[in-house]
């Protein structure tokens, strides 16, 4: 499974976006157009797909004490765009399949009020077309008057009934109450209901907890970490353990090897970890003059990419990454070496990359593939943000023939020609010219 598009409405600073993703996207745009706006739509969905409750994903989670979940940036207060506190979250999503007899695809939305105490609006979940449920079907008029509950239309479902209403709390995604809530509502053993309902929801659920959120800072992955730790924290925490977990495997350890020597002039030919008197581990890098560097004294370009590596190379199929600031720390000559690395486990586990990036060097690799990019930006006058692919800018291939992609970006042609278009369009409007 891999994300598609997602569509936002009046989320942060976008009144209205459209936001394609590929295997690997790059996502440009100035300070304060709307990146990280951008990554906490993807937030949201995320929390979704850990199954927490409106009010955890906006305000935070905690267990005994410790926090769990950070909640969105703002909070319910300022999720909203402008003066209204309504937002919604449309994501679609599918396989990969080339052959459409085996292809799969789901349109999952979701409308939230954001108050004191947020609640489910609207919500809906479509599979190859067909409806697995729906608050708000075009065909049948549900009567949502009470605030703390959300009628769902469910299609027919097998040995039961044609069609069915259930009702759902609003505090709480339906997408994340469904499976539970109809197994102790429908009376009939579980074996003989419609499994593609089930699977359905089981299938969006994994692919939105699947995404993994990566803002790498060199001083948490110089820490010692206590081993057996697999998992990667968000700014590299627990980097020697899980490390050193990979490098159990021969195979792995071998990819590591390789990558690592192509980035450095260092001739590193081995990792080490160190043990302190308390039992965590630090990472060392072993050159062949048998000289070791710990995580200590390594360069922030070099742990960054370790970091990028332990992550890539360590995801399971259908994994969605998002990383902030691909490309801080590296030389621009290392730059194709950053770019080929997701893109090879991309094509080999069905892995997806979001980066965001405001280096030149890194969007002149894309002049073939301006699908893989877009650019958040403002328009002049306008009070929120937008975002568009360079392969949708008008003019941009004529820009190209003159120029390359990374002066244009430098110049700021893709800010300029979206507020020239920005500017057209609001012309014909105003004219009548524009339906």
């Amino acid at each position: 499974m891999r994300l598609n598009t997602l569509y936002i409405n009046n989320f942060k600073s976008f009144p209205n976006a459209t936001f394609h993703l590929e295997g690997l996207t790059l996502l440009l745009g100035a300070n304060a157009s709307g990146k990280s706006n951008i990554r906490d739509a993807f937030r949201f969905l995320h929390g979704i797909g850990r199954g927490y409750s409106l009010s955890e994903i906006l305000g935070g989670k905690y267990i005994d004490g410790a926090p769990v979940w950070t909640g969105i940036r703002g909070g319910s207060r300022e999720i909203a765009f402008g003066t209204d506190n309504r937002f919604g979250l449309t994501i679609k999503l599918g396989s990969q399949e080339k052959d459409p007899r085996f292809k799969e695809d789901y349109m999952y939305r979701i409308e939230v009020e954001a108050s004191d105490k947020p609640r489910v609006n609207a919500e809906k979940l479509y599979h190859n077309g067909i409806m697995i449920f729906d608050s708000a079907p075009a065909h049948k008029h549900l009567e949502q008057t009470d605030r703390e509950e959300l009628q769902v239309f469910i299609p027919r479902i097998e040995h039961y009934q044609t069609e069915h209403v259930e009702v759902f709390t609003t505090y709480k995604p339906v997408v994340s109450q469904f499976t539970e809530h109809m197994k102790e509502r429908i009376p009939i053993p579980i074996d003989r209901l419609d499994t593609n309902m089930f699977s359905s929801v089981t299938a969006v659920l994994d692919c939105l907890s699947g995404i993994r959120f990566l803002d790498l800072a060199p001083d948490s992955m110089r820490l010692p970490s206590i081993p057996g730790e697999t998992h990667l924290g968000e700014r590299g925490e627990n980097l020697s353990s899980v490390l050193q977990g990979i490098c159990k495997e021969t195979k792995m350890k071998m990819a590591l090897m390789g990558w690592v020597g192509q980035l450095t002039s260092m001739d590193v030919v081995d990792f080490a970890f160190l043990q302190d008197e308390t039992g965590k581990l630090l990472l060392q890098l072993v050159e062949r003059n048998r000289r070791k560097t710990s995580a200590y004294s390594a360069s922030e370009g070099m742990l960054r990419f370790l970091g990028i590596l332990v992550a890539v190379l360590g995801a399971g199929s259908g994994q969605t990454f998002f990383l902030e600031d691909i490309d801080s720390g590296l030389h621009p000559k290392r730059l194709d070496l950053l770019m080929s690395l997701p893109q090879n486990r991309i094509e080999q586990t069905g892995l997806q990359v979001i980066a965001t990036s405001h280096t030149s060097h890194l969007v002149r690799l894309l002049t073939n593939k301006l699908q893989q990019a877009s650019v958040a930006y403002r328009v002049e006058g306008e009070p929120g943000t937008a975002i568009m692919r360079l392969s949708d800018i008008e003019g941009i291939d004529e820009a190209l023939q003159v120029g390359d992609l990374a002066n244009l970006h430098e110049s700021s042609w893709f800010e300029d020609a979206l507020s020239f278009m920005a500017s057209n369009l609001k012309q014909e409007i105003n004219t009548g010219m524009h339906p």
